[in-house]
């Protein structure tokens, strides 16, 4: 159970979108959305999944069409420089999608995080490698181990689950804060 400041979450859905370019290359993105929080819903998420699904089986296309149809913004080749100054950060939408497009935030990030996870590995990089290539002094972000979400309610409890989670190998942990005036001296009882 994870207590949020909108109210307990015990199940959290969430959709899985898989892009196969004509080499077997997969990317994977998450279209999760916070619907209990009201903001997007299933149900819309789903449609957008759909909608984006129906345009990528009915016209194949490549990832720079299909960023351009949904108004992402573009992922450079080797070398490249930001072609739009400011707003070109990748992954950030910086052009109108096509008429048809309209897809929820949800759906966008699905795509854009498999259509990057194609480019990279079509390069022979890391995600990392790819978004801090043309950044200047930028360096790639070392891999973190999975996290493990701590939730639980009491601050004594919460620092016992961290306890057996740091004994069963987790190493960086998760707290979701918001839903409580103790948040502070719950972070740093888990920090200790």
């Amino acid at each position: 159970m994870l207590n949020t400041a909108k109210g307990a979450v015990a199940v959290r859905e969430t959709f899985i979108l898989r892009l196969f370019d004509r080499d077997g290359l997969v990317g994977a993105g998450e279209a999760g959305p916070a619907y209990w929080l009201g903001a997007e819903t299933l149900a819309q998420t789903r449609a957008s999944l759909r909608q984006l699904l129906a345009r990528a089986n009915a016209r194949p296309s490549t990832a720079g069409e299909l960023r351009r149809w949904a108004g992402l913004g573009e992922v450079f080749a080797a070398g490249q420089k930001v072609a739009h100054k400011g707003a070109a950060r990748i992954g950030t939408s910086c052009a109108p999608p096509s008429a048809e497009a309209v897809l929820s935030p949800a759906a966008l990030n699905a795509l854009d995080c498999a259509l990057l996870e194609l480019c990279a590995k079509r390069e022979g990089l890391s995600l990392a490698e790819l978004l801090a290539r043309d950044v200047a002094y930028a360096k790639p972000a070392r891999p973190v181990a999975v996290s493990a979400l701590l939730t639980a309610e009491s601050t004594a409890a919460l620092v016992a689950q961290a306890r057996d989670c740091a004994r069963a190998g987790f190493c960086t942990f998760k707290l979701k804060i918001g839903a409580g005036a103790d948040d502070l001296k719950r972070v740093r009882a888990v920090a200790r």
